[in-house]
């Protein structure tokens, strides 16, 4: 009996010994398939981070890929405004290679009358005062070619925190010349209108004067020429021989002034002393007035040198500068002539009463006359035809306001031309 007792005790051990080992066996089965589960999980969210990251370099190649195609210089800037993201457009339109331009201030890439500009719309972005910019700019290229575009621009922000700013530069360059041109043409269309409007009314003001003395004198004499003395039908002839004078004169400054537009005076120079040239001018110079000797002063100054002169295109200058001072009375005129090593000066002043401010703003101006030129004819083209023959020589021509005390005219002709 007590063998079977002890029998059975033993079994009942070893059973309890197997239920556990079954029991560890199971614990041990259940972490190693949890472990294999977590192990599973945690690579099936590797696999899905490694495939988000291969999607984003995906779709960042990709955004490269668009970007590099467009047409549009794509930009982006950081706090500092430094550059940190170009597309190849840029090295295409700028010949400047994107790793260069990278790391730069993009404001100090744009044409320094576009910067402050710029600057003042990145300043606002980046206190928060906008979001947006819109505006035009011009850069400069290392060929000194000023080209100009339309950037559209944004605030990069992360977690609402403004990491920089992105945008777009359009080429605009071909639309702002045309505009430009378009412009222009405007404002000669402008000019134009003016001057064609003075002209309307230069003509039919100094037309109506001479014309009105021809046709009175004509009307005399056809009436009562078999009344008049000779004497009297004398003046009256020569009143109508002076009216015609005038009109021939208007209508020969007219022409000049066209030929002028047109561009067909040129300029013919040869190697001259200046102090020489003048001289020859004014000995050639024949006042409208005729039997009339002017009173003319001239005095060189300094040492003679050689200059390219074309003695047609001055005379007809100075012949034009003494015959406003003749016609309004502003005797003596004195001229003097100076070389220097670059250049030669001619000075014209006079002893008249000057002119009017008003009148000095529009010195040059076409179909502009004085109120001191009293009861003289002219078409107001002397001072313009004057300053255009001038320049034509290569030179310039500037006025001293000197009201009160004359006229004077400063005429400075380059002693070197291009040409030289």
């Amino acid at each position: 009996m007590e063998h079977i007792i002890e029998h059975t005790n033993s079994a009942s051990e070893e059973i309890s010994q197997l239920r556990r080992a079954y029991e560890r066996e199971k614990q041990a089965r259940r972490q190693a398939e949890e472990l294999l589960e977590s192990k599973s999980l945690e690579l099936y969210e590797k696999n899905k981070t490694l495939a988000e990251q291969n999607a984003v370099l995906r779709s960042a190649e990709q955004y490269r890929f668009l970007v590099d195609e467009l047409s549009d210089i794509i930009f982006q800037v950081d706090n500092n405004g430094h550059l940190i993201f170009l597309n190849k457009v840029w090295t295409t339109i700028t010949h400047v290679s994107v790793a260069m331009a990278l790391g730069r201030s993009f404001v100090s890439l744009v044409h320094a009358d576009s910067r402050p500009l710029l600057q003042e719309q990145f300043e606002r972005v980046w206190q928060g005062d906008s979001e947006k910019i819109h505006l035009t700019i011009g850069i400069e290229f290392s060929d000194l070619k000023l080209s100009w575009f339309e950037l559209q621009a944004q605030v990069v922000k992360e977690e609402n925190i403004i990491k920089g700013i992105a945008g777009r530069l359009t080429d605009i360059t071909d639309k702002q010349t045309a505009q430009f041109h378009l412009y222009k043409a405007l404002e000669q269309e402008k000019q134009l209108n003016t001057l064609r409007e003075q002209l309307i009314s230069t003509i039919s003001h100094e037309f109506r004067t001479p014309l009105t003395a021809i046709k009175s004198s004509a009307e005399l004499l056809l009436m009562y020429s078999d009344r008049l003395n000779e004497e009297t039908r004398k003046r009256y002839c020569t009143t109508i021989d002076q009216g015609v004078d005038s009109i021939l004169n208007i209508i020969t400054d007219i022409l000049f002034v066209d030929s002028l537009e047109r561009g067909t005076v040129r300029c013919v120079s040869s190697l001259m002393q200046l102090d020489i040239a003048c001289h020859d001018i004014l000995s050639m110079y024949k006042p409208k007035k005729s039997n009339y000797i002017p009173q003319i002063q001239h005095t060189k100054l300094g040492n003679p040198h050689l200059l390219p002169i074309d003695s047609t295109i001055l005379a007809h200058a100075i012949h034009t500068l003494l015959d406003n001072a003749i016609q309004h009375r502003s005797e003596p005129i004195f001229i003097e002539t100076l070389c220097t090593d670059n250049e030669g000066i001619i000075t014209l002043y006079d002893s008249g009463v000057g002119l009017p401010k008003h009148v000095v703003d529009n010195l040059f101006t076409p179909f502009v006359r004085g109120q001191n030129s009293y009861t003289q004819s002219g078409g107001g083209m002397g001072l313009y035809t004057v300053q255009r023959l001038i320049h034509i020589h290569g030179g310039t021509i500037t006025h001293t306001p000197r009201e009160g005390f004359g006229t004077c005219f400063t005429i400075t002709l380059p002693r070197f031309t291009s040409q030289q």
